[in-house]
């Protein structure tokens, strides 16, 4: 395009995509990518963050390559446009041009079509048929709405894209309805959107009052200005890093708005930590220290006129925080009860008088805001009997004081028996003869186990004291001091766990390097690192509610508990039931505590602690009789009331108890009901908002809080200290089990609607955070075909995470709602596409051979059976041919994969893989030349395409641009070839560092690990080993971590450790049965080297057995040779005619598979035995390339030079 184009641009989406300046066409055409990215900008209204954007574009990509893109498309879109700078765009986040134009001039047929704006001179309330002005305009934008969003576009390319078009089409599809019905006499008023933001509105804001006097230091009027004007310049920046914004008063005063242009979750919690600041500021710096500060918050709904900029155009807040900022002490921060009730949670505060009512305001309870409240993390429970448990607690502690290392304790039991109270318990015992020990609790809520570190998120952020206000400069600082506090090294740890505490901020522009298994990682060992942090005193780590924990907190709380051991530590877990600590892998405990329920003595102490004043004898006799033992349902039937109101029936179950006790409760009901819709524990705000919704109520009222006064007086919700955000949460979660319970559906659907629409709207980072929140109550509403696109944000950013299993959960989620859907080929395609996914996490998680895989890869193979035809059926069966040469062998496998190659059109990526499978099959079934021939072939093919990574891989198994160089190392290596050897593994690592794909450089690693065990190289193998350990670690490849361990026991035999090696091969030959036999040669050999002769043997055996079944026959000759060594150690002489036959076999099976590197190993066997062939072993000698220092080769070269046969020996080690 060149510069002579002139005029305006216009967009236009409905129909065919172009774009226009003036009356020239400068975009038109198929969809690609940047046309994609302006009809995305352009349906979206205000900036989009990047991250979002290429989620949807670019989502095969990895983050970092991704981002690079969207800059690099922005540019060009900028430059094929002539309009530099024409995004509204910033480091996080980008938009479309907004536009403040007549709806006539909008230059965007979309935007002009989704308007609801009246036309001027019109209202939103007269009936737009009965307006010509209106009629006309809707008749416009029904004519638009006849043609369709993108017309005549593919999205073959671009699926996910392809998705956002479908749901917005069903969006435009329902506009188009809702103008049709306008029109109609029965419509009354044009209904505004969400989108369509009035010019005014009635608005929840907090000001922030800021008065600083000149005080004696300044005589002149104007010194006194320029002296606010300076203090006002520094105050600007503070304000805005909070959300707030800064206007100018009367008489030399100026305030913060909070909540004003945007609507803020905890605005005045901003506005405190802005005074604090402000405060701070003033008392900090000499030169402002010549004057006096005075600081008032009040908080108040009004209406704010967001045209003009006036948040308070009626004055009456703006003049009632003024006069209360006149009466404030110097130096300190005075707020009304509208703010304190709002940050009391937070700040401690103290009554500090009342303001007269006046002119300008009511009376007024004034409040002095001090210092910010620590969270207290162990309130006291009740807690009765239980004698032998705490002496069993005790005796553990005293063995952890007398220097007795780690002590672990399980509390278990059901719902309500007292493991809560007894951890309290617990921890009072601790401190109290612990001296400085420390103590560290985490608690685990219903939520946690589908969100990723939930649990541990909270317990750090509680301790750094983060808050979500605060400026970037504290938050760094709490960060930095909470790690040396710690033993942590601060450097690269300051970003990393700012990143995981708040999420995307400036320090993450410092792990823009790193990929996510890598992140993951790094963030895996910070917090292993601080929860096992080796203190001079004892500590106590205590864990809650453990079958509520995540399994990536699960794991976590594994490696600390190992890294902990030897210290003194004193463990306590508490959960339901014991199996599912069990089950999480968890070192076994030292003691378990299986409570059961009270005896009849115990729970009559238990009701009088309760109740002071006492019951009469059969009230308590009926109380003791009908509580059955269970402490919570004690407890609860005292607190509600039931013993002691005439006439009222004890409830005869907990259930029935529970439900009395909302009984009991007035209107406040309808909180509990939303509160018991919105999980265990819920913010302030969020409930507040979603009940005002709920019951109609005007939002800001004091009737919510009042119902929130309610609830806690009865005990129904406490304040949930553990957080560092002030929540309130059941006092137990069958509280809120039976509420859920007593909703009928469509109360629950209603309720699950609101608390979706709120999120929605009012919470958008959390839902950025956390889609799967969204998802779970757009579900509970009846609305699953919304929710799965939040299911699989989720899963993709928990599989980012390396939490693969709660990705396959979210997934299987976004399954499960799309299967209940009408059936459409889009339907079936989307559903297809998540199987394949699944699949490929599920080899990760559970193992090729798993039964989990298995299912998956059956159920996607019967959807494309049902919908022959599908797009991604090629896809499937490139993939499940893959997987099942690790599952069923190369026999398998060389039976399939014919038809694959056969196939007309596949994509590029395919095709290699097919290839790649074929050649890698043949190298199994021991045709070795076969294979060198096909992978050499299928290289040549590759090195000559663009050396770029190719989406079509990511759903593969492995990278076959990076597997072939593995194969060919190996292939290599056997054929005697070690000098190409090396130059493949080589060349592939090259190739690796363009690829970027930790799975494919793991797995050309552990090739060439094996082929270094084969050659003796023991220390190079070893050092390999333990670096690519490190990279499968760092990455959650688990089955890769699994074989890399065998491999180190293989370098380092020893025969205490062969039950490890024994289990790890039963566990790799689970997950990979199809190619056994390789693990099985490792842990034969270890067996050999740690003269277990009997071992050996037996594994041998089993090894060529497998490689029968599989169709696996390249390990055959080492198979026969470590047998043959074997039985002539065990020193049995009738053997020896057994050792000769299998040295024979060894050698035949040795030329059948051409592995010239077996045979020089057996040639060099034989010969130590006095059995070898000078002419044999000169041959191959000859033909062994490039490898003349490794061992083998050396001491084949020994034993020519010194004559063949050269004796007998008793035996040769490996």
């Amino acid at each position: 395009m060149g510069s002579s184009l002139s005029g305006p641009l216009t967009f236009w989406f409905l129909g065919t995509p172009r774009v226009c300046r003036g009356t020239e066409t400068v975009w038109e055409g198929r969809l690609d990518r940047p046309l994609a990215l302006l009809a995305y900008l352009a349906a979206t209204p205000g900036r989009v963050p990047r991250d979002e954007i290429t989620s949807l574009l670019w989502p095969e990509k990895r983050l970092q390559a991704a981002r690079a893109n969207l800059s690099t498309t922005l540019y060009n879109i900028e430059q094929r446009l002539v309009s530099p700078g024409f995004f509204d765009k910033n480091p996080h986040a980008v938009g479309f041009p907004p536009s403040d134009l007549p709806w006539e001039s909008d230059p965007v047929d979309l935007r002009r079509y989704l308007r609801e704006d009246p036309p001027p001179g019109c209202s939103r309330l007269h009936p737009p048929a009965d307006c010509p002005r209106c009629r006309e305009r809707i008749g416009l934008q029904q004519e638009m709405g006849r043609r369709l969003f993108l017309e005549g576009c593919s999205f073959s390319s671009m699926e996910r894209f392809g998705e956002w078009v479908t749901a917005l089409r069903s969006r435009l599809s329902r506009r188009q309805e809702t103008l049709e019905r306008q029109l109609s006499p029965s419509h009354l008023s044009i209904v505004p959107s969400s989108s369509a933001r009035p010019h005014r509105e009635i608005r929840q804001i907090t000001f922030l009052s800021i008065l600083l006097s000149g005080g004696a230091a300044f005589s002149d009027p104007e010194e006194v200005m320029a002296f606010r004007e300076a203090f006002r310049e520094r105050v600007d920046p503070v304000v805005r890093a909070l959300g707030g914004e800064v206007q100018t008063g009367l008489g030399g005063i100026f305030h913060g708005v909070f909540g004003f242009f945007r609507s803020l979750e905890d605005a005045s919690r901003r506005a405190v930590l802005a005074a604090r600041e402000i405060r701070n500021l003033a008392h900090g710096d000499p030169f402002f220290r010549q004057g006096e500060i005075r600081l008032a918050l009040h908080t108040g709904e009004g209406l704010a006129d967001l045209s003009s900029g006036d948040p308070d155009p009626v004055g009456d807040r703006i003049r009632e925080v003024d006069r209360i900022v006149r009466q404030a002490p110097s130096g300190e921060i005075l707020a009304t009860w509208e703010t304190v009730r709002l940050v009391d949670r937070f700040f401690r505060v103290q009554r500090w008088g009342s303001l007269p009512p006046g002119s300008d305001g009511p009376e007024r309870a004034l409040f002095l805001v001090g210092e910010e409240l620590p969270p207290s993390r162990f309130p006291e429970v009740v807690l009765v009997g239980r004698r032998a448990e705490r002496a069993r607690m005790e005796t553990l502690l005293g063995e952890v004081l007398a220097g007795g290392g780690l002590r672990s304790l399980w509390v278990t039991g059901e719902a309500g028996i007292g493991k809560s109270a007894l951890l309290g318990e617990g921890i009072r015992i601790f401190q109290k003869n612990a001296g400085e020990g420390i103590v560290r609790q985490i608690f685990c809520l219903s939520g946690d186990r589908e969100t990723p570190y939930s649990s541990v998120i909270r317990f750090l952020r509680s301790h750094v004291g983060i808050d979500e206000g605060g400026s970037v400069k504290d938050s760094r600082y709490r960060v930095e001091r909470y790690l040396l506090a710690t033993g942590q090294t601060v450097g690269d740890n300051v970003p990393l766990l700012l990143h995981l505490l708040c999420g995307e901020g400036p320090w993450s522009e410092e792990l823009g390097v790193l990929s996510p298994e890598r992140l993951r990682s790094r963030i895996d060992a910070l917090i292993v690192s601080i929860l096992s942090w080796r203190s001079l005193h004892p500590f106590l780590l205590a864990v809650e509610d453990l079958h509520w924990m995540d399994p990536a907190t699960a794991d976590l709380l594994k490696k600390a508990i190992v890294a902990l051991r030897g210290s003194h530590v004193y463990l306590l877990l508490t959960a339901r039931e014991e199996e599912v600590l069990r089950k999480m892998g968890l070192p076994p405990p030292d003691d378990v505590l299986r409570l059961s329920p009270l005896s009849r003595a115990e729970s009559r102490e238990m009701i009088e602690s309760l109740a002071p004043g006492g019951f009469s004898p059969p009230t308590l006799r009926a109380g003791i009789d009908r509580g059955g033992g269970v402490p919570l349902y004690l407890r609860e039937l005292v607190l509600s009331g039931a013993l002691t109101r005439e006439g009222a029936n004890i409830p005869t179950s907990l259930k029935e108890l529970l439900g009395s006790r909302i009984d009991a409760l007035g209107e406040s009901r309808t909180l509990a009901k939303v509160a018991a819709c919105l999980g265990q524990s819920a913010d302030w705000s969020l409930l507040s908002r979603a009940t005002e919704r709920y019951a109609a109520l005007s939002p800001g009222g004091r009737v919510v809080e009042g119902w929130l006064d309610e609830l806690v007086t009865h005990r129904i919700l406490e304040v949930d200290t553990a957080s560092s955000e002030p929540e309130y949460r059941f006092r137990h979660a069958l509280l809120r089990e039976w509420i859920l319970s007593s909703l009928p559906g469509s109360v629950r659907r209603e309720i699950h609607r609101i608390l979706a629409l709120v999120l929605r709207e009012e919470f958008s980072s959390r839902v950025s955070r956390q889609p799967e929140i969204l998802g779970e109550h757009l579900t509970r509403a009846g609305l699953s075909s919304e929710a799965v696109a939040l299911f699989v944000s989720a899963g993709d950013r928990a599989a980012g995470l390396g939490a693969y299993g709660i990705a396959l959960d979210h997934f299987g989620r976004a399954v499960a709602l799309l299967e209940s859907e009408p059936s459409s080929p889009e339907v079936e395609a989307r559903i297809l596409r998540l199987l394949l996914a699944m699949v490929r996490l599920a080899n990760v998680v559970w193992g090729f051979g798993s039964p989990e895989a298995e299912r998956l890869g059956e159920k996607a193979r019967e959807r494309v059976r049902r919908n022959p035809g599908t797009p991604l059926e090629r896809r499937l069966s490139h993939i499940l041919v893959g997987i099942g040469s690790g599952l069923y062998g190369p026999t398998w496998t060389l039976e399939r994969v014919g038809s694959l190659q056969t196939d007309g059109g596949e994509e590029a990526g395919l095709s290699i893989w097919a290839a790649c499978v074929r050649g890698t099959a043949l190298f199994w079934k021991g045709d070795l030349s076969r294979s060198f021939s096909e992978l050499s072939r299928l290289r040549q093919e590759i090195l000559t395409q663009p050396q770029k990574a190719d989406p079509s891989f990511e759903s593969l198994t492995e990278s076959p641009p990076v597997m072939i160089h593995g194969y060919l190392g190996f292939v290599c290596q056997l054929l005697g070839q070690v000098g190409a050897s090396r130059s493949f593994l080589e060349e592939g690592r090259r190739l690796d560092e363009v690829l970027r794909l930790p799975r494919a450089r793991v797995f050309l690693e552990v090739f060439d690990i094996y082929a270094r065990c084969m050659a003796h190289d023991v220390p190079e193998a070893r050092a390999l080993a333990r670096e690519t350990l490190a990279l499968a670690e760092e990455s959650g490849l688990h089955m890769w971590e699994q074989i890399l361990r065998l491999v180190l026991l293989r370098c380092d035999p020893n025969p205490e450790l062969y039950a490890e090696s024994r289990d790890l091969v039963r566990a790799i030959c689970e997950m990979l049965p199809g190619v056994s036999p390789i693990f099985l040669s490792l842990h034969a050999e270890m067996a050999l080297m740690g003269e277990l002769w009997d071992k050996a043997i037996e594994a041998s055996r089993f090894g060529r057995e497998e490689g029968i079944r599989t169709g696996t026959r390249v390990f055959d000759p080492l198979f026969y040779l470590i047998e043959a060594l074997a039985l002539r150690g065990s020193g049995v002489v009738r053997h020896q005619t057994k050792v000769w036959g299998l040295l024979e076999k060894a050698r035949a099976a040795a030329e059948e598979t051409g592995s010239l590197w077996h045979a020089l190993r057996i040639e060099v066997e034989m010969a130590a035995m006095g059995r070898g062939n000078p002419e044999r072993l000169a041959a191959l000698l000859g033909g062994i390339s490039g490898g003349d220092s490794l061992p083998l080769v050396v001491e084949a070269r020994r034993r020519l030079e010194a004559g063949v046969p050269t004796g007998r020996r008793r035996r040769s080690r490996p």
